[in-house]
C-alpha cells in the first residue's frame, strides 16, 4: 500500500471534519515524554486517553505511559483487580483499543463504551491538534 493509497479522499476529509466539528466533549490535554505522547482527560475524569505522536506502537508500550500519567501526573488511583479489570478512583474502567496490532490512540472508559465513543474521543484528539497547529501558526 503506497502513501497515496492511505491518504483520505475529499469525501472522507469532509466527513471527518463534520465529526470533529460536532464533538463537544470537555477535556484537558497534557503533553508528556518530551512531547512523544499526549494524555487526555475527558469529561472531568470519566475517561482517560493517550495519543502517540511518534506513530503507531505496541499497545503495552502505549499503555505504560498512560497508566503512569494517570497515577503520577494526574494523581488518580488506578488499580488492576484480580479479574484483570481496572478501577480508577473506585470507578470501573475498561481499556479500549482498536483491532490493529499497533496503536496510536487508546483510552480507559466506562464499561460498555461504543465504537462511536472511541470515534468521539479520537475526534477530540484531532480537534486539539488542529487548535495547537493554528495557535503555533499565529505565534510565528
Amino acid at each position: 500500500m503506497s502513501e497515496s493509497d492511505r491518504k483520505p479522499t475529499p469525501d472522507q476529509r469532509a466527513q471527518a471534519k463534520k465529526i470533529v466539528e460536532n464533538v463537544d466533549i470537555p477535556y484537558r490535554a497534557f503533553p508528556i515524554a518530551d512531547g512523544k505522547f499526549t494524555v487526555f482527560v475527558y469529561n472531568h475524569g470519566q475517561a482517560f486517553g493517550i495519543y502517540s505522536q511518534v506513530g503507531p506502537i505496541d499497545k503495552e508500550k502505549l499503555r505504560a505511559p498512560l497508566d503512569d500519567a494517570i497515577t503520577n501526573l494526574l494523581h488518580y488511583n488506578l488499580q488492576t483487580e484480580s479479574d484483570g479489570s481496572e478501577m480508577i478512583d473506585g470507578k470501573p474502567m475498561r481499556l479500549y483499543v482498536s483491532n490493529n496490532p499497533k496503536q496510536q490512540f487508546i483510552f480507559y472508559g466506562q464499561p460498555g463504551a461504543t465504537a462511536e465513543t472511541f470515534q468521539n474521543y479520537l475526534a477530540v484528539v484531532v480537534k486539539y491538534f488542529i487548535a495547537r497547529k493554528r495557535q503555533n501558526e499565529h505565534h510565528e
